[in-house]
């Protein structure tokens, strides 16, 4: 307080001004202690938090008293106007991958709630259908469900909220001697349970805007296995951007002729990026010098 008068005499300013100035700003802090705040992924919501569950934190808008849930999964941590903080572990359920190789870990939820909070990627699908009518039909379940999850690791995603399943066993016409072979449709989302950072990218790329493109990931709609092969290339950053979560990629391959990928692994010598067509997904592993 003393200090506050010393500056506002040094300008010559009524004792009433200082003191209507010093209630203003003892009225924003106070305002400012008497919120709860949310970080997430995403931003921050300052709120008053009404409850915390083992799934979701049950928060008011201030000013409002209708209560809305927001699933821990999209919560990094609460600062509470008490000054406590609860922070919220990454989220362990789900394996984190390194690269789309380590597609066997992926997950598969077949519940919404599951993913809810989680960073949605893209579609996926599958087909698998058994060679003769002789043909297991679990094991041709397991061949759309690898192939499906081979396409979400491309995209990044470690996890598969799936949506459709369906599954039909071989099926003969003894009259007519016509017979149809086990059969597995599948559909999907694909959701990351944790992205890359734009601040590790960024500090990855500083050193230039042209960078070597060594490996390529790909999986094409009608293959039922990625092909992994070496490349021999160079990638020429124009812009890269944060996108709710996303970090994209704007800039050129040789050779290639999409312009937009998204960031899909990084480490502290190189990252992956992909991207999905009609025709398939396609990643891309290059390295930093």
């Amino acid at each position: 307080r003393q200090g506050f008068c010393r500056l506002f005499s040094k300008y010559n300013m009524p004792m009433k001004t200082i003191f209507m100035f010093m209630a203003l700003f003892a009225g924003f802090c106070t305002a400012s202690a008497q919120v709860d705040t949310i970080y997430t992924h995403e931003g921050v919501i300052p709120c008053n938090v009404v409850e915390v569950t083992e799934t979701a934190a049950m928060f008011q808008y201030p000013g409002e008293s209708h209560n809305n849930s927001l699933s821990l999964n999209a919560i990094s941590k609460i600062v509470f106007r008490s000054g406590r903080v609860q922070e919220f572990a990454a989220r362990t359920s789900f394996r984190r991958l390194s690269s789309p190789m380590e597609w066997q870990q992926v997950a598969i939820a077949g519940v919404e709630s599951e993913v809810k909070g989680l960073y949605k990627l893209d579609d996926v699908s599958s087909k698998a259908k058994g060679t003769t009518e002789f043909s297991n039909q679990e094991r041709v379940k397991r061949r759309a469900i690898d192939k499906m999850k081979m396409q979400s690791a491309i995209l990044g995603g470690n996890v598969i909220y799936m949506v459709q399943m369906r599954s039909d066993g071989t099926k003969f016409n003894w009259l007519i001697g016509v017979s149809s072979t086990a059969e597995t449709s599948l559909f999907g989302v694909a959701y990351s349970s944790q992205m890359p950072r734009l601040s590790d990218v960024e500090k990855l790329i500083k050193s230039g805007r042209r960078f070597d493109v060594v490996e390529t990931v790909t999986m094409v709609n009608t293959d039922s296995r990625y092909a992994q092969g070496t490349m021999s290339s160079e990638l020429t950053i124009d812009r890269i951007y944060d996108d709710s979560g996303l970090i994209m990629l704007e800039g050129s391959i040789k050779g290639v002729k999409e312009r937009v990928f998204r960031v899909t692994f990084c480490n502290e010598s190189d990252f992956y990026i992909a991207y999905k067509t009609r025709r398939g997904v396609f990643s891309y592993k290059v390295t930093v010098h």
